[in-house]
């Protein structure tokens, strides 16, 4: 497997983690309210994301098309490969088992990251980051009295969505995610940094709810 397919499995899995939380969805109420001149907001700053999400609009993935992706590559057989290998580099020493889950994994995600998904990553990958630079803009967490991005998708996944997504649970998944599949384009020692990882990951991943992937 080449370097190219792990960094698009990389960038697939922090779409895939946050997704979670609903960003595309919150950030459409939020470009509603806009439109419909609910936001005291100024003409530029946050007007200029906001116009700029608008415009590109058609560009953009469906829901359905972002969901075929990642359920491509993360499937059943995936979470149990990669269950395997985050618990053995958990392990306080290294071991030849983890070796053996690091190439398994890496043999799984070779077989799915195909030229279509490769097609799709970047793709997919500008549009949350697109999502996130609205959901962060200064004057849009100003409008809304939240500190940082992360408070801003609780508060309005609450509030707007009637939902109550895990914020800190996706952002350790997808930090935590995104660091061991970078090891594995590495293929290199296992490092305590990459050991922490996966100890974050597990000790989020308890508090997954039945039947969730990932």
């Amino acid at each position: 497997m080449g370097l190219v397919e792990l960094e698009a499995a990389a960038a697939l899995y922090t779409g895939a983690t946050l997704e979670q939380v609903g960003p595309f969805t919150l950030v459409d109420r939020i470009v509603e309210l806009w439109l419909a001149r609910g936001l005291p907001i100024g003409t530029a700053g946050a007007s200029s994301a906001l116009d700029r999400y608008w415009l590109h609009r058609d560009d953009r993935l469906s829901d359905e098309e972002r969901r075929d992706a990642y359920a491509r590559v993360f499937d059943a057989r995936f979470d149990e490969l990669w269950t395997g290998l985050v618990a053995a580099l958990a392990q306080p020493t290294a071991s030849a088992e983890a070796r053996d889950h690091a190439d398994a994994v890496r043999a799984h995600l070779g077989a799915c990251v195909d030229e279509a998904i490769l097609a799709l990553t970047p793709l997919l990958y500008a549009q949350l980051r697109a999502a996130l630079d609205v959901l962060g803009d200064r004057e849009i967490l100003a409008t809304y009295g939240a500190g940082d991005i992360w408070q801003l998708i609780d508060q309005r996944a609450r509030l707007d969505l009637g939902a109550t997504p895990d914020v800190a649970r996706a952002r350790t998944m997808a930090a935590s995610g995104t660091a061991i599949i970078a090891w594995l384009a590495e293929d290199d020692a296992v490092t305590e940094e990459v050991a922490d990882a996966a100890r974050s990951w597990l000790a989020v991943a308890r508090a997954r709810p039945s039947g969730e992937g990932l």
